[in-house]
């Protein structure tokens, strides 16, 4: 995720509207933690991929999260759930 100013576009789609807040107050708590990309960093991860003709590129902490999760894909999908708890069944399909 990338802290920009998106959330003022966003819109949060829930169960009612106390679930959409929910969801808008998760992110809004994400935003906050340190290891959250800043635009500049993605902007230059960008450059540099286009520079070298690079089809993709991981910024920052997303290698790591990446990483975990070619590692460890239950314990990620677990994980994920967990920081992002809403009202959602879950459906484990492929």
């Amino acid at each position: 995720m990338i802290k920009s100013e998106f959330l003022e576009r966003a819109i949060f789609v829930g169960q009612d509207a106390d679930d959409q807040q929910q969801r808008r107050q998760q992110v809004e708590q994400i935003l906050q933690v340190p290891g959250v990309e800043k635009p500049e960093d993605v902007a230059q991860a960008i450059w540099q991929a286009v520079a070298q003709q690079r089809a993709e590129v991981i910024v920052g902490t997303a290698n790591l999260s990446v990483a975990l999760n070619n590692l460890l894909p239950g314990l990620m999908q677990w994980l994920f759930r967990k920081t992002f708890k809403n009202q959602d069944s879950y459906n484990d399909q492929p």
